[in-house]
């Protein structure tokens, strides 16, 4: 199946090309990479290259996640963030669940602080009660609102996200579904803390 990885960026210079350059690098063969561009102000879009490049209106990170759907649809979608970065499998674990029909959608507890030099960064963690290095706590359940990927049928079943919601909008799938992503073990990616 193809995947098509919707990333949506505004203001994300510093980020962006590390995000694209380790997609770069994934074992999953049938992989399509679409950035929506949310009206950056800075340099983002000179530090787009070799992906599918969409623009829009400054409508948030829902809006620009399903315009990414709306143009390119792959058979499975994975949404990631422009400061993320990914292990090499990452891609191949977080889908292979649902390729092999077990689930319609699944996230990482895998998720490591890849600013963890910084000493916000780990004030960050304490305050959120997470673990060191890590962003979830101890004990974190095994299904979640967030997914990471999702098969299109089931995204296009309830519209795609809910674009009122603000911050919290990638709740909104789940909520439209009536039910949670599950978990992948050891699909591995780090993530900037605040």
């Amino acid at each position: 199946m193809k995947v098509s990885v919707i990333i949506p960026t505004y203001n994300e210079e510093d980020a962006i090309g590390k995000c694209l350059e380790s997609l770069s690098k994934q074992t999953y063969e049938d992989l399509e990479i679409i950035v929506v561009d949310d009206s950056s102000t800075d340099k983002t879009l000179s530090k787009i290259e070799g992906v599918k490049l969409l623009k829009q209106e400054h409508k948030g990170p829902g809006a620009a996640r399903n315009l990414g759907e709306k143009e390119y649809k792959g058979e499975i979608l994975v949404f990631v963030d422009a400061d993320m970065t990914f292990e090499p499998d990452f891609i191949e674990k977080l889908v292979e669940p649902i390729l092999l029909g077990k689930t319609k959608g699944t996230f990482s507890k895998d998720e490591y602080v890849s600013n963890w030099e910084n000493v916000w960064a780990k004030c960050w963690n304490i305050n959120e009660g997470w673990e060191s290095k890590r962003r979830h706590p101890k004990g974190y359940p095994d299904k979640q609102k967030v997914f990471r990927a999702i098969l299109n049928s089931e995204f296009e079943r309830v519209g795609g996200f809910d674009v009122t919601r603000g911050y919290n909008d990638d709740w909104s799938l789940s909520e439209k579904l009536g039910y949670k992503a599950a978990v992948v073990p050891n699909a591995v990616f780090y993530h900037k803390n605040p």
